[in-house]
């Protein structure tokens, strides 16, 4: 079997052990506070922003009597406001995220039906070209102990499997993220495969997972390798003052070997 040069770069995909938690918390968090900016100019377009701009120029002169030309000190207001309401809903995900990595031997991995599965870098200690290179996918057979040594080791993503809470037949990945320096590398879709085998393994029939509308990447992502739109729903946030729409994704596995490699 070829084994891999300390110049070589690729990454081996494996279950999360202890220790990789540090690293996953900085991914997920990278990865749920990247979406504030575009979710932020999102909800600045719904008709219920304009609605409470409305409403912050009532209460500034009905109320407060301010004169009505300044009135329009509601706008960088409510802007203020949709911006902190956004960043505070992210920041929460992010810290739920977090929290799920200090408990995973709890969470993924107490039953053989869910597992969280990482992805680790190994590549050159001085690396001036990574931007331009391309990155190799092995088994953990394909590597020995003594190479590592003289190589960077850093985790670059993670999957999460739990069960499906309504469909016992189901798969739910509940978790998927990739470091912003390894996207487009093939990180994410190699996790998915490896997912997708574990599911097989274990007489899974099917995937499911669900992204956000200010997920466009998501959703392109799940649809370019086999997902199906199952659903459309909308979702709230902050009781009732913001609606935004849900994506659930579905993906049958077929019970054959050469159907997971394709």
């Amino acid at each position: 079997m070829e084994r891999c040069s300390p110049q070589q770069r690729f990454v081996v995909i494996r279950s999360f052990a202890a220790g990789d938690e540090i690293e996953c918390k900085k991914i997920a968090d990278q990865s749920i506070m990247s979406t504030v900016h575009r979710t932020f100019f999102s909800a600045l377009l719904r008709e219920t922003t304009f609605q409470l701009m409305i409403f912050c120029s009532a209460i500034l002169f009905i109320i407060v009597g301010v004169p009505f030309h300044y009135c329009v000190m509601s706008v960088p207001l409510t802007v203020s406001i949709v911006y902190a309401s956004v960043w505070s809903v992210a920041m929460l995900r992010s810290l739920e995220a977090q929290h799920e990595m200090s408990l995973v031997k709890r969470l993924y991995q107490q039953s053989d039906k869910t597992n969280l599965l990482v992805a680790v870098y190994y590549g050159p200690l001085i690396d001036f070209d990574f931007q331009n290179s391309t990155i190799s996918f092995v088994e953990p057979s394909d590597i020995s102990e003594n190479q590592l040594s003289s190589m960077n080791m850093k985790i670059v993503g993670y999957i999460g499997l739990m069960r499906s809470r309504d469909k016992t037949c189901c798969s739910w990945l509940k978790r998927l993220a990739v470091n912003k320096e390894f996207h487009r590398k093939g990180v994410a879709t190699h996790l998915l495969r490896k997912a997708s085998q574990f599911c097989y393994e274990r007489g899974y029939s099917a995937i499911e997972s669900s992204v956000t509308e200010c997920q466009p990447e998501g959703r392109e992502f799940f649809l370019n390798r086999g997902f199906e739109l199952e659903q459309l729903y909308h979702k709230t946030i902050l009781g009732s003052t913001a609606i935004y729409k849900k994506y659930l994704f579905r993906k049958d596995l077929l019970h054959s070997k050469s159907a997971l490699n394709a």
